[in-house]
């Protein structure tokens, strides 16, 4: 699809419950995060479904040990 931008809604461009539940397990495997289902379903456009990944890293993040968040910081990309 062409000119598709990032608050275009999911819904109103042809997206549909089945598309909602694979994107979001695209989203736990690209970004190692869990994201609930109604997240997606709730989040109409990319710009809001971008919040909850915020949301969903930065709540990892602060559950994690210093330990954990320091060998986070020294690994390369893609490790």
């Amino acid at each position: 699809m062409e000119g598709v931008g990032v608050i275009d809604d999911f819904f109103e461009l042809g997206g549909h419950s089945l598309i909602a539940v694979q994107l979001g397990s695209r989203l736990r495997e690209i970004f190692d995060v869990e994201i609930e289902p109604q997240a997606v379903f709730q989040s109409a456009n990319i710009a809001d479904l971008g919040v909850v990944v915020e949301q969903a890293l930065l709540q990892q993040i602060e559950q994690m040990t210093d330990e954990e968040a320091e060998a986070l910081l020294n690994q390369g990309p893609g490790e």
